[in-house]
């Protein structure tokens, strides 16, 4: 079986602000690098071969502080990619929810049955991701890689690896630059490590808001 460690990236100011980021190139913030190098910490002993990392800012500067100082090689991979919000992308919680009123309480309560307006489902990235997740057990089987990428992208690969549906999207924790370990081989995955933040405790900045 393959070792994945899977990081969200750190935060950035559309984080803390609540504004939908999707497929919008939203930089990490003094924070997030800050949470960065904290997950570079708390990998530097363990034996990965490669990074991969969805192609937006927030995720490569992720994976480019954790391989720093290491012989790592960071490969974009759009597999990885967060959700398309379509026409929600650059508008904050609050305005999503006065513009869409019906649409947004979809969201919130039936996850799975939504689509976003001009955009994606969940079940359209967790094909997408898990897909690619199955190809790279295969490919690193006896190796541990990293991966970094979004929330959404994230909780639906925990999702797919503990057989939950995308209706249970709400109840997943991944937080930003939390890390999860994924034991994957050919056709099966398995939890080994769930949402860890061990290693931000010291930063009073950071911020678990699930958003």
């Amino acid at each position: 079986m393959a070792l994945l460690y899977l990081v969200r990236h750190g935060q950035t100011e559309w984080n803390k602000a609540k504004i939908f980021r999707g497929r919008r190139d939203i930089p990490l913030n003094d924070t997030g690098r800050r949470e960065a190098q904290c997950c570079a910490l708390a990998l530097r002993q363990m034996p990965l071969i490669r990074l991969y990392s969805s192609p937006l800012s927030r995720a490569t500067e992720t994976a480019e502080i954790i391989a720093s100082n290491r012989d790592l090689t960071v490969l974009p991979d759009p597999a990885f990619l967060d959700i398309d919000y379509g026409e929600w992308t650059g508008k904050a919680d609050a305005e999503v929810g006065e513009l869409f009123p019906d649409a947004y309480r979809l969201w919130k309560k039936s996850p799975h049955r939504m689509r976003f307006p001009s955009g994606e489902t969940l079940n359209d990235v967790r094909r997408r991701a898990t897909t690619r997740l199955f190809q790279l057990g295969q490919l690193h089987a006896t190796k541990a890689v990293g991966i970094v990428s979004h929330r959404v992208v994230l909780k639906l690969l925990l999702a797919e690896a503990q057989r939950l549906d995308n209706s249970r999207f709400w109840t997943i924790p991944f937080d930003t630059a939390a890390i999860s370990i994924l034991n994957v081989s050919e056709n099966t995955m398995q939890v080994v490590l769930n949402n860890d933040t061990q290693h931000l405790q010291s930063m009073p900045d950071h911020d678990n808001v699930d958003f």
